[in-house]
């Protein structure tokens, strides 16, 4: 893991491809893919509705992603549900 930004690294130290699975409960949910680097920013966004899912990869650019709605996140190191 890096410790600057929390990104899973591999031994290399380039991003490791991970993958997280977001399923919108409700209409309205953004989902956000944050950049790495010295200044963090928003560099991709998506809007779902209710029953829709969008599956993200963690890359060399996105080194993080928000969700903002009520949504279930499926990652490799379990499931969290946002907003409510």
């Amino acid at each position: 893991m890096d410790g600057v930004t929390g990104a899973m690294v591999n031994e290399d130290g380039e991003a490791s491809g991970r993958y997280i699975v977001v399923k919108a409960l409700e209409d309205g949910v953004v989902i956000m893919g944050l950049t790495r680097g010295k200044d963090t920013r928003s560099h991709h966004s998506e809007r779902l509705d209710a029953g829709e899912v969008l599956v993200a990869q963690f890359t060399e650019l996105t080194a993080a992603i928000k969700v903002r709605g009520h949504a279930e996140i499926l990652t490799d190191v379990g499931k969290v549900e946002s907003g409510g």
